[in-house]
């Protein structure tokens, strides 16, 4: 059987498939998740899973960097507690044998 630009896919010929894959990635969608510049207490205590209330302990407490005062709403900089979280990820075990692994070969 031979397969043309006129071969039915599903109700799609070849050349429509073809052309529906050229204008997908011409125009991506932007992801739905977006997250903004600045997050306020609510939108931080969702993205790390903490209670609203333990954000601001911790902010009192000078545990959350980021942090800024506009009039009176606190907001946190997204670039900075991404990048928080990032850096105080737990290593997984893999990782732990791997980390032992290379001090073992420092020595």
């Amino acid at each position: 059987m031979m397969i043309e630009a006129t071969t039915p896919i599903f109700s799609l010929t070849v050349g429509q498939f073809r052309e529906l894959l050229r204008s997908e990635s011409k125009s991506p969608e932007p992801p739905k998740d977006v997250l903004p510049k600045f997050l306020n207490p609510v939108q931080l205590s969702e993205l790390v899973g903490w209670k609203l209330t333990t954000v601001y302990q911790n902010h009192h407490n000078g545990l959350i960097p980021g942090a800024k005062k506009v009039g009176n709403r606190l907001l946190f900089d997204t670039a900075i507690i991404l990048q928080w979280i990032e850096e105080n990820s737990i290593p997984t075990k893999a990782e732990k044998v791997q980390n032992i692994k290379d001090k073992i070969r420092r020595k």
